[in-house]
């Protein structure tokens, strides 16, 4: 027998709360299908990891969280490289378990596996990208408990969406970036703008398919986080992600922003066929040091085969 998870990646276009407000960790982000993440696993007589040793070390910290570290099997994963913006870890931990789950006949759902090995102690979005897919808007952590609300859209399958990923450099690890999120402030002023952005154009974007409505939203979203972060980054962007935005700029992309730390950055278009036609541009520019990707907004959580 032999169980594989597949699923996409994801994209955080910035937190619309702050750990001192109500409600916080709320933020927005979306699925996408590309890059994909995927772990097979099988029964065998020892306990084989076939991965670059970086996404090795996810498996095996969350086999050993999840009180599975003793079980023979093989697991093989395909997965983006950590660290660079796209949601790796998270999506490579609820990956794992949920193939290992499987294979054992053990039930235990997404959210229960994502506390137990230590996903979502701030946002949920990646725990929504693998449930749900979809654009998600997550209202926050309540205010008892772990858990948070989160809606999660269906995003336009003809809008195209541009990632630019550079081969080498990548963002802080969780311990380098825990100390500057836990001092991430947002005024109460900036808070009930950012959250009026979200209801006022980005989800009415997405809903009515008004697309420079949408990409509107997201450039005034990242405009207040990436201030707000600006001293930690040294600028509304990090030094790594700047020229993939000048370059996205240059093709006419909209909506362009950071993905969490970066270094990766999106943009969109409003058809994949832009999309293809504005990513030969951008590569040229950006060189052979980068990848570019043209994807789309993935409106179903992982898929799980069994053979």
């Amino acid at each position: 027998m032999q169980v594989r998870v597949r699923t996409g990646s994801r994209i955080h276009m910035g937190f619309i709360s702050s750990p001192n407000v109500t409600r916080p960790w709320a933020g927005i982000g979306l699925a996408v299908e590309d890059p994909t993440v995927e772990v097979s696993v099988r029964g065998s007589a020892t306990r084989e990891i076939v991965a670059e040793r970086d996404h090795a070390e996810v498996v095996s910290r969350a086999l050993e969280l999840l009180g599975l570290g003793s079980i023979p099997f093989r697991v093989e994963v395909s997965a983006p490289r950590r660290h660079i913006g796209l949601g790796t870890t998270t999506q490579l931990t609820l990956a794992t378990c949920t193939a290992v789950l499987k294979l054992l006949g053990r039930e235990r759902g997404p959210i229960e596996v994502a506390r137990l090995t230590g996903r979502g102690a701030r946002s949920w979005i990646g725990i929504a990208v693998f449930t749900r897919g979809g654009f998600v808007v997550d209202l926050g952590r309540k205010e008892e408990g772990w858990e948070h609300d989160l809606i999660a859209l269906p995003f336009p399958a003809d809008w195209g969406v541009v990632l630019c990923v550079p081969r080498d450099a990548r963002g802080p690890d969780e311990l380098q970036e825990g100390p500057a999120l836990e001092a991430f402030r947002l005024d109460p002023q900036q808070v009930k703008e950012l959250r009026s952005i979200v209801l006022g154009a980005v989800v009415p974007g997405i809903v009515g398919r008004d697309f420079r409505e949408f990409c509107g939203g997201v450039e005034g979203v990242q405009r207040t986080v990436g201030e707000a972060f600006s001293h930690v980054q040294g600028g509304r962007f990090s030094a790594h992600s700047v020229k993939a935005v000048d370059a996205l700029a240059s093709t006419g992309a909209s909506g362009i922003g950071q993905s969490s730390w970066g270094p990766t950055v999106y943009g969109f278009f409003a058809s994949i066929e832009e999309a293809l036609r504005a990513s030969t541009r951008v590569q040229e520019e950006l060189g052979e040091g980068w990848s570019v990707v043209v994807t789309r907004g993935r409106n179903r959580g992982a898929e799980v085969e069994v053979s």
